[in-house]
């Protein structure tokens, strides 16, 4: 948990940094990058944990998800290719809902 905490910490701080960089009209991409790698990294923590725990539900699904879509956002602010990432939720969505289901609701 301490893991996780620190890595919330230091998210939190980059946002700061980059909130900063975008009202004094600096440059802010390598603080996103910085903050993707962050979040990947407590991504993957998160997957670590819930596979030590035995977690694999619905639950961890929208929070992989949820992850996911905020790293997307940030890669989508600074022009990166979000395609990993809409790959990666499609695939949670798959193994949750089933592919059908994925193309029905989410097209």
């Amino acid at each position: 948990m301490k893991y996780t905490d620190d890595l919330i910490l230091k998210s939190q701080q980059i946002v700061q940094q980059i909130q900063t960089a975008e009202k004094n009209n600096k440059p802010i991409d390598a603080l996103v990058k910085k903050h993707i790698k962050i979040l990947e990294v407590h991504h993957d923590e998160f997957v670590k944990q819930a596979d030590e725990t035995g977690v694999d539900n619905w639950e961890r699904a929208k929070i992989e998800i949820q992850l996911y879509t905020r790293i997307k956002a940030w890669a989508a602010k600074i022009g990166l290719s979000t395609e990993k990432y809409d790959k990666a939720i499609k695939n949670i969505r798959v193994k949750c809902l089933g592919e059908e289901a994925v193309e029905k609701l989410f097209g």
